[in-house]
């Protein structure tokens, strides 16, 4: 596999920033503060409960909050995201997102077969920022 410089360059970018976006994410996070939270979030953002945009606004993450407010989602996500993402392994991608760094929380949801979790997140660097993309429960 070639790696280009703007691969190269955009790796290093994402690198670069994550620790910042992954402090500011989780100290959101623990405030619940859906402000702060929404623009580090993707606007196509995939989460347990249906995860659909039910009001057809192009835009999942109010369907996202409302999930996470409904059920014991928040602290999932919290508990998930501790201590640490690491670098998402070639299987968890799929062929659209495998151009693009990413990260994985839990460390053991990176793992084939380890199901010792509840919930997981994805983390993707797109256009020069980091987004969490996907929260979900454990192998539903």
């Amino acid at each position: 596999m070639v790696v280009t410089i703007e691969a190269k360059e955009q790796n290093y970018l994402a690198q670069k920033r994550w620790q910042s976006f992954y402090s500011e994410f989780k100290s959101a996070l623990k405030l619940r503060d859906k402000n702060k939270l929404r623009p580090m979030m993707a606007i196509d953002i995939y989460f347990s409960g249906g995860g659909g945009d039910d009001n057809h606004d192009g835009d999942t993450r109010d369907e996202a909050f409302k999930f996470w407010d409904d059920t014991s989602a928040w602290d999932g996500l919290w508990k998930a995201l501790q201590p640490q993402a690491i670098p998402t392994a070639l299987w968890r991608t799929d062929k659209k997102s495998a151009k693009n760094p990413s990260r994985i929380a839990p460390p053991q949801a990176n793992q084939k077969g380890n199901h010792n979790y509840k919930y997981y997140a994805f983390f993707e660097y797109r256009n020069g920022k980091w987004y969490c993309t996907i929260f979900n429960e454990c192998c539903d």
